[in-house]
């Protein structure tokens, strides 16, 4: 993924409830009274470790198009803190958090 830290190059969670205090592993979703959405939510949350890098690729995919290519350094540096926001809120959104 682009230049940036990316996804290629970050760890993977071991598994992941390793994100999620108390969980259990994906096996065990189907257990508990929400099944399949359980094992999203902890699909997403372990994704959370890896937010920053997730938003750094997106925001250097951004400022490699040619209307971002003139950016300030504090235009630069607002893109990234609100991406990185942005990308955290999300995925906390998702993982049900």
């Amino acid at each position: 993924m682009g230049k940036g830290m990316g996804l290629t190059t970050a760890t993977p969670a071991a598994t992941a409830s390793s994100a999620v205090p108390g969980g259990g592993g994906l096996d065990d979703a189907s257990t508990s009274g929400r099944g399949p959405r359980r094992a999203v939510e902890r699909a997403w949350a372990s994704l959370l470790p890896h937010a920053d890098a997730i938003a750094d690729d997106i925001t250097l995919t951004l400022l490699d198009k040619d209307w971002h290519g003139e950016a300030g350094p504090e235009l630069r540096a607002d893109i990234r803190s609100s991406v990185r926001e942005h990308v955290h809120r999300g995925i906390r959104t998702m993982a049900g958090l």
